[in-house]
């Protein structure tokens, strides 16, 4: 899949022990966003993903950045900007999971959470 060029100078670890850690993990684990599925990192990853998401979010690159725990090493931001960024990075998550769900992966991850009735059940199932 296509990466992000201007983030390749940016290490990053994708081990299974890092993934319960990781920004994505921490969100959809939130009260309130439980019917939310995981997005797999290479799929936030490709470039064709996330097309035209730019220019509907504010502080696109931060947010990204913020999805994709990528540190960069600059002056921490002031605390109404960084409110700023962590509510975009919500928004954005939130449209890339739009589309997450749509594909094959995606489908997969609801269909999962679904026989795992973690979406509930129906008074007459049984």
């Amino acid at each position: 899949m296509g990466e992000l060029s201007d983030r390749d100078d940016y290490e990053y670890s994708t081990s299974e022990d890092d993934a319960e850690y990781s920004w994505i993990g921490w969100f959809c684990s939130r009260k309130g966003h439980e019917f939310l599925c995981e997005v797999d990192r290479e799929f936030v990853e490709d470039n064709f993903n996330l097309y035209g998401l730019r220019a509907l979010v504010p502080h696109y690159n931060e947010a990204l950045d913020m999805i994709l725990d990528i540190e960069r090493m600059e002056e921490a931001p002031s605390d109404d900007r960084q409110a700023k960024i962590e509510s975009s990075a919500e928004y954005l998550y939130g449209l890339i999971h739009a589309r997450y769900v749509l594909t094959s992966a995606g489908l997969n991850s609801v269909l999962e959470k679904y026989y795992n009735a973690e979406y509930g059940r129906g008074p007459r199932v049984f």
